[in-house]
């Protein structure tokens, strides 16, 4: 689809890590800090043989599909790959050795599955002339040291998107998503839905026509496809819709990934990745269609709740609790209290 997109000369692709690589690398952590190094290796192993397959079956369905005057001599995979990995396995093996695994290190480690994805993506590109470049987003995404789910540090990373930005003209800059960087160099991971967000910052701070993320599903749903099959993707929401849903639950985004969008008025668009010609949802500032009626759009859930009725003692007062069960981590999505600091009822 990119050989034939029409539009801007300025186009950046984001991209995740490649199936369960995520986890194999977490795996990868574990086995190591319990100071297995052979176990680890091994890990580390499947890890790469994947990547290089999944390379080279894409390189073949690409070279069925593309014209032959565009395709070029196929990509070194198992060098790309095994050069990428190298620093990885030191990194294993010194895990192994002091056996303790920190949210750092863990952040670092994660790094690799989408920054192999990106490499890949932009060898893909480059092999049926696509002009293409990896470009390494711990370089344009500035955070603070928050490992495992760091804070963006939104002035910075904006001067340093639109700074880089000008050795893309002409080009598809292919971005590794979820990651970024400290102001000293240190690798760290953005969190839930980190690849939306990295889209979205890119989209902002460059003034993008359109974001778009491309997922399994033709769009947000009306309410959740496996509870009510007559459900159907929506049209249009507002961004101030998509954040209440992302709220109360929908997990299509997140709502770190529309605070961007909703300061530079990028829309978004969300669609189904092997259906891109159906329209999916338009997220924007309005919402609406020149003659919409305002109407309710989409029905959220939330499962797996529980409610915890609780009268408030000398020693307990509801408030007191409802702090605790924060402080752990717990989240409160309804609280209701009968009198202030008398009986209160809590759904976590």
């Amino acid at each position: 689809q990119l050989s034939e997109t029409e539009g801007p000369s300025q186009l950046a692709v984001v991209v995740s890590a490649q199936g369960d690589t995520t986890d194999c690398l977490i795996d990868a952590v574990d086995v190591a800090s319990s100071g297995d190094a052979k176990g680890a290796e091994e890990v580390l192993d499947k890890i790469s043989d994947l990547a290089i397959s999944n390379a080279i079956a894409c390189f073949h369905i690409t070279r069925n599909l593309a014209p032959a005057s565009v395709m070029t001599r196929q990509p070194d995979f198992v060098r790309i790959v095994r050069e990428l990995i190298t620093p990885l396995r030191q990194v294993i093996l010194g895990v192994s050795y002091v056996k303790e695994k920190t949210p750092q290190v863990l952040d670092y480690v994660l790094s690799f599955g989408e920054r192999l994805s990106a490499i890949i993506m932009s060898e893909l590109l480059l092999a049926i002339s696509i002009p293409a470049q990896f470009v390494d987003a711990r370089q344009i995404i500035r955070t603070d040291s928050h490992f495992g789910a760091a804070n963006i540090d939104w002035p910075v990373t904006s001067q340093l998107i639109r700074t880089t930005a000008m050795s893309w003209l002409n080009t598809v800059a292919v971005v590794p998503g979820f990651i970024g960087s400290t102001n000293d160099g240190r690798t760290t991971t953005l969190g839930r839905n980190g690849s939306d967000l990295t889209a979205t910052l890119l989209g902002s701070a460059l003034m993008a026509e359109c974001v778009v993320i491309n997922t399994d599903v033709p769009g947000v749903m009306t309410a959740d496809p496996s509870i009510e099959k007559m459900s159907y993707s929506v049209k249009k929401l507002s961004y101030y819709e998509a954040l209440e849903l992302s709220i109360l639950g929908v997990s299509m985004f997140h709502p770190r990934s529309l605070l961007p969008l909703i300061e530079s008025k990028v829309p978004l668009l969300i669609r189904n990745t092997l259906k891109p010609e159906e329209h999916g949802t338009l997220i924007d500032e309005l919402g609406l269609d020149d003659g919409d009626e305002i109407k309710p759009k989409c029905i959220a859930s939330i499962e797996a709740l529980a409610q915890i009725s609780l009268r408030a003692t000398k020693e307990y007062s509801g408030i007191k609790v409802a702090y605790q069960l924060e402080q752990s981590g717990i989240r409160l999505y309804v609280t209701t209290a009968a009198q202030p600091n008398q009986s209160m009822v809590f759904v976590v």
